[in-house]
């Protein structure tokens, strides 16, 4: 029997030769995220794995994983528009939309507490000695 049930709860039936096919299919697929690109970030988290087939499919994974973010985050963005209103086709994507998105696919991301906006924020002028002003 093929069937078996998934860490997710879903039951899958792949049988042996659906994912040789797989495999095969992805010795020709070409994926968004460049091969060597890939290879970096893998061997960097520790991964090493010389078929590049598998390679592939990873890169095919992280780029579904991407554009379903990126489709969340255009939707709640236009929902949020048409809730203010706007009458704009400029389609603008703001860091708090997408850090809501990001956190319903349990990422969180945050400014770092000491986050400077310029390159010369909290630096001292020359000419006086004090901070520049605006700043505190």
């Amino acid at each position: 029997d093929t069937t078996r049930d998934t860490p997710s709860g879903v039951e899958e039936d792949v049988t042996k030769e659906q994912v040789e096919q797989f495999l095969s299919d992805m010795e020709d697929f070409d994926p968004i995220v460049p091969d060597e690109v890939a290879s970096y970030y893998l061997s960097r988290s520790g991964y090493v794995c010389p078929d590049i087939r598998v390679q592939r499919a990873i890169s095919l994974a992280a780029q579904r994983f991407i554009s379903d973010i990126a489709e969340t985050a255009v939707q709640l963005s236009d929902v949020q528009k048409n809730s203010k209103k706007k009458k704009s086709d400029k389609k603008v994507l703001r860091m708090d939309t997408l850090s809501d998105v990001l956190k319903e696919y349990g990422i969180s991301i945050q400014k770092p507490p000491y986050y400077a906006d310029n390159l010369t924020a909290g630096t001292k002028s020359k000419l006086t000695g004090k901070r520049k002003r605006g700043e505190k």
